[in-house]
């Protein structure tokens, strides 16, 4: 079974005794490792491609390439279905990769795909929801990963209360949502909904070029999971508060519980929060959160976050770290649509990918860019910072 490495940081390790609550801002880094002995499971992948009318030339010309490099990024023994849509939605085929004559002929349907009529995206939606369980999603070990393009509004179905009762079976199948939402047109607002409900990720794309290379990566991520549907579980004292700057599954009476979602060999997931610790008055170090993460039942990792209450106060300053507080900070911005609270602490950061994030988010806040800062959001939700 594959292990994990859990990394904790916080931003105080000792704080004074006080009559008044402390706060400690912590950082959590979950990173999947493989054993030797256990490859990864290739995934099933399902590619919904929009063809309307809107995607004529170099969009659709760039997601049929991109759409044949995800066929030929996947290991042997993947379970990849293309679909387009347009007016109608059409199943171009589906193959295991390693058969050589229907993966030919797959990808011979694909580079015939042309643009025109509408955005049947809900059909779609539900085709592929089919297409998973009739290759047993919901119980299978295979990384299950739904693809979606489009440049352009749904024409079919246009209640938001339907796109989220999708979302919610693709979560409950524990299927992971990618969207590549292409130019300026589509839906962001109804993306972004469906991944508050989903696991997975919203990219903002303006220039086609960029699909076939942004597909293919995460197509190489899918056939690198370790760990299927990681959760993190943050537990305290039941007089002290939990806050977690994630996508949170669960509150608990003594805590929350945040999706990771699947687990990418060594590529590090991270959570923020903070623990809000009610009056110390003795002297000592003290356990004032427990840090888990689980999967399918079992415990994977255990840490904690411990502080060393005293009345030292120079200790207090020189075991501070700002930079971890800052980052919090920055991170609850970027995910309530505070951005001068992002803006402020910009300064401050330490990890240099979410230096990155932070940035293209103020700048895309000043440009009055919002799909880019939606797409920021999901993946600071997903804890994939500086993508």
């Amino acid at each position: 079974m594959a292990s994990v490495r859990l990394i904790i940081d916080q931003s105080n390790r000792y704080a004074l005794r006080t009559t008044y609550p402390t706060s400690i801002y912590f950082r959590v880094t979950v990173v999947g490792e493989a054993e030797p002995e256990d490859a990864p499971s290739p995934p099933t992948i399902v590619m919904l491609i929009d063809s309307s009318g809107s995607m004529l030339g170099s969009k659709l010309e760039a997601a049929k390439r991109a759409a044949i490099n995800v066929i030929d990024s996947l290991p042997e023994g993947s379970y990849v279905a293309v679909y387009t849509f347009s007016t109608k939605v059409e199943r171009l085929g589906a193959c295991h990769v390693g058969d050589a004559a229907c993966v030919e002929s797959l990808k011979q349907a694909i580079l015939k795909v042309e643009a025109e009529g509408s955005t049947a995206m809900y059909a779609a939606l539900i085709k592929a929801i089919r297409e998973f369980k009739r290759v047993g999603a919901g119980g299978a070990e295979a990384p299950m990963r739904l693809f979606l393009l489009t440049d352009g509004q749904p024409t079919d179905v246009t209640e938001h209360s339907r796109y989220i009762e999708i979302a919610k079976e693709l979560r409950m199948l524990g299927i992971e949502l990618m969207i590549i939402g292409l130019g300026e047109d589509y839906n962001e607002s109804l993306l972004a909904l469906m991944l508050e409900y989903a696991r997975g990720v919203l990219e903002h794309v303006t220039d086609p070029e960029k699909i076939p290379d942004l597909m293919s990566r995460y197509a190489r991520e899918a056939s690198s999971v370790v760990v299927r549907g990681a959760v993190l579980r943050v537990t305290t004292d039941p007089r002290n508060k939990v806050e977690v700057y994630g996508r949170v599954q669960r509150i608990l009476s003594n805590g929350v519980v945040v999706e990771l979602g699947d687990l990418v060999e060594g590529e590090p997931v991270r959570v923020y929060g903070k623990v809000v610790v009610h009056p110390q008055f003795v002297v000592g170090e003290a356990k004032v959160a427990e840090v888990r993460v689980e999967a399918g039942g079992a415990v994977l990792a255990v840490g904690a976050v411990t502080v060393e209450f005293t009345d030292n106060l120079r200790l207090v300053r020189e075991g501070s770290r700002p930079e971890i507080s800052n980052e919090a900070m920055a991170v609850a911005g970027l995910i309530s649509g505070n951005l001068e609270v992002a803006k402020t602490t910009l300064a401050y950061v330490g990890d240099a990918s979410l230096k990155k994030t932070i940035a293209a988010a103020v700048a895309a806040g000043s440009a009055g860019d919002t799909k880019t800062l939606t797409s920021i959001k999901t993946k600071t939700l997903s804890g994939k910072l500086g993508e």
